[in-house]
């Protein structure tokens, strides 16, 4: 059969025909249905045309546009991920098919853009060489989902335990970006994407508070957001537009950012309020389709960015779904100021101070869900660093109040979301980020939030397409490799980890972080010098729990159990409410016979049952706390622990691991021999295991051979 399908209207077979012909000259075979007779096998000679096509083309015109055939066609290419576009008339296609980017063939053929038939060639040839299914399409679904990677509650924050105790930084990381030109992908460019650039100054002088940055980027942000809830409208992450500051031709701007239209504006210093000027350009022509300038003082920019909102959706013909909540000028500056804190890295400090901007503000105006949303968040964030059940507690009771109050608002239900996530309630935590992608389908916080709850099911080869998804619709944004990573990292994958956290490297400057996955990656893929040079410089950079455990792992493995106790004590100094940093001592101390490793034990598995009590299907505490159990004794409590955590996952790199120290401990000969094989066949290294003290007696079991 043919390698493309192409589907089109037959008023535009002869615009089409030459298109064919192009495609033809590639050296491709096309099926275009040109001599086909409508009749008792028509639909099933179509219907077997486009099952067998490797790619499917749909041309989009005034005729096709509003064709079920058409329609019908091309959502069978969209579906399988094998969908190219092409536009041919300036035509509004269904919503479905917008978030891929069509070549701009218009007036075809009398007009041909060589940019955009080279752009189109691409495109084919890029569906052909790749497997179906993997070219950014979220199943059959109109709305993409995303992954984040690791278990609700504890694994969100890091991965630890001894041996395994490479602890990945999966505390929410905010960035200061930098984005090399190499590392930029060029997805479509989608026809409602917009970026929204942080403000200038309108007089340009050298001399600026920083409070006046700050501010100018603010208003940006707070306009970008606004304009998320849009459903149409996909606004590109504030990580990639950091990145473009230097940039000054649009058309730069365009293609590095992947958008059609940009918010640029200027803000004059606090000292000297004047005139706030905002225009919306397109990027493609350059021409500005509205400007407008405020004066105002600075105590009333809630209203310009709700009255700039509605502005650019009027003149992009879009809407803003429900009315904006006016909130008094001073209660909004202050949740802003919490906003700011949020986006940066959540030291302790920050996240303290987040929180109490938050709390302010809701002193000041009581019925500001938005805020109610933003302490919730902000309590979240504690409980993904200190694993403190107060602190779930405290989320729960603000979040609930949010939705109270403001029962329509996306912030709310991405909370919610979180929540629910963190709890084990995945269907809940679905079901509140699928309400807010109903009205805003490219809100990149649902659709990681969305994601994390996938891994966690399971969902393993839905979780890497739609990770793909998203770094296809945002290639600069780190998150999205770092969440990649995290998945390959999960499933034993470490090499491919270890490539998308170098990527996630190259895009932040917030380092310390970044730098313990990448290492912990680099450790598991048997690159050991390298993992520790780079772990030594992560905890020079910023001392943190989780490298100080990564780096006991390094001794542990070298048989060195005081050296690995000194690092697993620094640790449970920086995190002491985290059950892994007082397991991980307290393995180091059963092995070396010093201190009262049962002691360690005993308070790991409070800690832990702390953990459970929020989730009690988290099967990564449950299989942690089976292994604590399993060093003191206590049979019955390890092996129902561990049963319950093969229950709730399958394939984990870290429970296959726990069921071999599990089994080990307790003499299981039998049962340890097939944990050990199910922890190599997962992707964990033979080589690692025959240095682990856990498994001195089972190196025989690395004798077989490899199936």
């Amino acid at each position: 059969m043919s390698d493309i399908f192409i589907s089109y209207a037959r008023e535009d077979r002869d615009r089409v025909k030459p298109l064919v012909r192009l495609l033809e000259d590639q050296g491709y075979s096309v099926w275009w249905d040109h001599e086909l007779v409508p009749g008792a096998s028509y639909e099933k000679v179509i219907d077997e045309a486009i099952s067998a096509a490797r790619c499917v083309v749909v041309v989009w015109s005034r005729q096709s546009a509003d064709s079920e055939w058409v329609q019908a066609e091309a959502g069978d290419g969209l579906e399988r991920g094998i969908l190219v576009p092409v536009m041919m008339d300036n035509v509004r296609v269904p919503i479905s098919f917008r978030r891929k980017h069509a070549a701009q063939l218009l007036e075809w053929p009398k007009r041909r853009d060589s940019h955009e038939i080279e752009f189109f060639i691409r495109g084919v040839a890029e569906c052909l060489d790749r497997e179906p299914g993997l070219i950014g399409v979220a199943e059959s679904s109109p709305i993409p989902y995303s992954v984040t990677s690791t278990s609700a509650n504890t694994r969100s924050k890091l991965f630890a335990g001894v041996a395994l105790t490479l602890a990945l930084a999966l505390a929410y990381v905010i960035y200061e970006s930098g984005l090399p030109a190499e590392s930029v992908i060029e997805p479509g460019i989608l026809d409602y994407s917009i970026a929204v650039l942080p403000f200038t100054d309108p007089e340009s002088t050298e001399v600026t508070s920083i409070k006046d940055v700050e501010a100018r980027a603010e208003i940006a942000y707070e306009i970008a957001h606004t304009l998320r809830r849009i459903p149409d409208l996909r606004v590109i992450s504030d990580a990639a537009v950091l990145g473009m500051l230097a940039e000054v031709e649009m058309e730069q701007i365009r293609r590095k950012l992947n958008v059609n239209y940009l918010i640029e504006g200027t803000l004059p210093n606090q000292a000297t309020p004047g005139l706030i000027t905002i225009r919306l350009v397109n990027t493609l022509s350059g021409v500005t389709l509205w400007t407008e300038s405020f004066e105002t003082e600075y105590d009333s920019l809630s209203s310009i960015v709700s009255t700039t909102a509605n502005r650019v959706a009027n003149s992009l013909e879009l809407a803003i779904p429900g009315e904006i909540t006016r909130i008094p000028e001073n209660a909004y500056l202050v949740y802003l100021k919490g906003r700011a804190e949020r986006r940066k890295p959540h030291t302790a400090q920050a996240r303290a101070a987040a929180r109490g901007h938050f709390e302010n503000a809701i002193v000041l105006a009581p019925q500001f869900g938005e805020a109610h949303a933003g302490v919730c968040r902000a309590y979240i964030d504690d409980y993904e660093i200190t694993a403190s059940p107060s602190d779930f507690e405290a989320a729960e009771k603000y979040c609930h109040r949010a939705l109270t109050l403001d029962p329509n608002n996306n912030d709310v239900h991405i909370a919610l979301g979180y929540l629910f996530y963190y709890s084990g309630q995945y269907e809940r935590a679905l079901d509140s980020y699928r309400t807010v992608l109903a009205s805003t389908p490219f809100n990149a916080e649902a659709l990681r939030g969305m994601g994390v709850t996938y891994s966690d099911m399971g969902l393993t080869e839905k979780a890497e397409r739609q990770f793909k998804l998203l770094i296809e619709i945002e290639p600069n944004f780190w998150d999205n490799y770092r969440k990649l990573g995290n998945l390959y990292w999960n499933t034993g994958r470490f090499t491919e980890a270890a490539a998308n956290y170098e990527i996630q490297a190259d895009l932040v400057r917030v380092k310390p972080p970044v730098l313990n996955n990448l290492a912990a990656a680099y450790y598991l893929a048997e690159q050991f010098d390298r993992a520790v040079d780079v772990w030594e410089t992560a905890v020079a950079l910023e001392p943190n729990s989780m490298t100080y455990m990564n780096l006991g792992s390094v001794h542990f493995f070298l048989e060195n159990f005081a050296g690995s106790a000194t690092m697993y004590e620094r640790a449970i100094e920086l995190a002491p409410n985290d059950h892994r940093t007082w397991s991980s001592a307290a393995e180091a101390y059963y092995f070396s016979q010093g201190e009262d490793y049962a002691a360690y034990y005993v308070k790991a598995i409070e800690l832990a049952n702390g953990q459970l009590a929020i989730n009690p299907n988290d099967h990564f505490t449950l299989a942690r706390i089976a292994t604590y159990h399993s060093a003191i004794g206590h049979q019955d409590e390890a092996l129902g622990a561990l049963d319950k955590a093969r229950s709730h996952s399958k394939g984990d790199v870290y429970v296959a691991y726990d069921a071999a120290i599990v089994y080990s401990r307790l003499s299981r000969k039998d049962e340890t021999e097939l944990a050990l094989a199910e922890l190599i066949e997962v992707g964990y290294s033979r080589r690692l295991i025959a240095m682990d003290a856990n498994f001195r007696d089972y190196t025989y079991v690395l004798d077989r051979e490899e199936p």
